[in-house]
């Protein structure tokens, strides 16, 4: 069975695939790099009442799915409503005949699991035919403590951004950060540090904002600290925007509290990028001394040693860079097709 075939018996459940967020930016780059991607959004960009009517046509649109051939149901989930609402959709699904997948991207699911209680979430997950994780880390988590069956690592597919040519180091150290502005991704802890630093590193460092969120906490913190000339804020950066600040930084940085395994991360890798970040989440899987530097979240001192590191040893951006690069394989288009493949094939037996 080639590819193709045994991709067009899935049918793909996630959020709406135009609207911002990990999930969505993941499923974007399944729509473009699977042989055959079929998907019905669970939510909608439009508010809850408009989700609630996504919700409905979807589960109303399930049995005649099936009768096209769809026998696989792949489900993408968070924590919180997510969760809940996805174990309605495989349920529903399952009383039609179709093989479930849970694809877990939920950053906060290990806090989310400890509050619904393990044996709850184990019940719902026996039921799947394939519980999927992001890293191995998670693996470890679903298998040991969670006692989650059938537990498969597929990582998320990373890809370069563009083409743009990438900007020799220039002296001032451009670091780029992207994701959602909030406590979560770490992003206040990281002008705190600027602020704390600036009289040191202005004219040394410089950071390029990327997201969306609590906007004007974030333009209330940069005024108060007088960094305005230290940082840029682009919004949420896709296409060319998003391609130029990929290619005009030297470091990502993203020091997040929880992570599933941010595409940030692996597009930055992807793009010959050191990264600082957290060891959190699937994160130490992808990034170790030898491509950049982790620190535990909300350490603020850490966070100011791994900037001075590169700005006093800038050899170490391009050799990291370098090593970045060295690891991405797992992470490309086609190894993460084949092992969705392999997975399909054994529940389509």
């Amino acid at each position: 069975m080639t590819d193709k075939e045994i991709f067009d018996k899935v049918l793909t459940i996630g959020p709406d695939i135009k609207g911002y967020g990990g999930i969505a930016s993941v499923l974007q780059i399944y729509r473009r790099e699977l042989p055959s991607f079929h998907y019905l959004r669970s939510n909608s960009r439009f508010g809850t009442v408009a989700g609630a009517f996504s919700l409905i046509a979807l589960m109303c649109r399930l049995p005649f799915a099936r009768l096209k051939g769809r026998r696989i149901l792949h489900v993408h989930t968070a924590a919180g409503k997510s969760f809940i609402r996805k174990s309605w959709i495989m349920s529903w699904g399952r009383f039609w005949g179709y093989k479930t997948i849970y694809h877990c991207h939920g950053a906060e699911s290990k806090k989310y699991f400890e509050r619904r209680g393990i044996n709850n979430i184990r019940s719902i997950l026996d039921r799947c035919s394939a519980n999927i994780v992001l890293s191995q880390t998670w693996a470890d988590y679903f298998t040991d403590i969670v006692g989650a069956g059938h537990v498969h690592v597929v990582h998320n597919i990373a890809l370069p951004t563009g083409t743009a040519p990438k900007k020799p180091y220039s002296g001032v150290l451009q670091l780029l950060f992207m994701g959602a502005i909030g406590n979560r991704k770490g992003i206040f802890d990281l002008l705190d540090t600027i602020g704390a630093n600036a009289a040191q590193w202005r004219g040394r460092i410089h950071l390029t904002v990327g997201g969306d969120g609590e906007m004007e906490r974030f333009h209330d913190t940069v005024a108060g600290y007088g960094i305005s000339d230290m940082v840029t804020y682009i919004g949420w950066a896709t296409g060319e925007k998003k391609d130029l600040a990929f290619k005009s930084a030297d470091i990502a940085i993203l020091p997040s509290y929880n992570e599933g395994l941010p595409v940030f991360i692996l597009e930055a890798m992807a793009d010959g990028l050191p990264v600082i970040s957290t060891c959190v989440g699937g994160i130490p899987d992808a990034v170790d001394d030898s491509n950049g530097i982790l620190t535990e979240p909300g350490d603020k001192k850490a966070i100011t040693d791994a900037i001075n590191h590169y700005l006093t040893a800038p050899e170490d951006i391009e050799k990291h860079g370098r090593n970045s690069l060295s690891k991405i394989n797992p992470y490309l288009p086609a190894s993460v097709v084949s092992t969705l493949g392999n997975i399909y094939r054994t529940l389509d037996q």
